[in-house]
């Protein structure tokens, strides 16, 4: 999924009355996801994008967990670390977390 940023900050949209996933960010920049699943989300370092080095992402209001940090061939399904941030590492690499949906809202994947 190609994830395309706001111009104009969510919050700023919903008290400006915008109420629906498509007054809130341009079309494919909404992912609707169900209630009360676990959701695994790769984030690929791509050339270009990490100007700087590596760079963090957060989810907003959620916590994840890792189960493959960047630099790293290993997936930990078993204890996975617990973070609100994490490095997408250098450009080509990757970092794996998962996370629950269960803290409905227009949560945003920052970077």
């Amino acid at each position: 999924i190609l994830i395309i940023p706001a111009t104009v900050p969510v919050l700023s949209r919903i008290l400006s009355g915008a109420v629906t996933e498509q007054g809130l960010l341009p079309t494919g920049g909404v992912h609707i996801l169900p209630p009360n699943e676990v959701i695994e989300v790769t984030l690929r370092a791509l050339n270009g994008l990490e100007n700087g080095g590596p760079h963090p992402f957060h989810l907003h209001e959620n916590t994840f967990y890792v189960v493959r940090s960047a630099g790293s061939s290993t997936y930990d399904f078993v204890n996975p670390v617990r973070r609100d941030v994490v490095s997408i590492g250098q450009a080509g690499d990757s970092v794996t977390f998962r996370f629950t949906t269960d803290n409905a809202g227009p949560w945003l994947l920052r970077w």
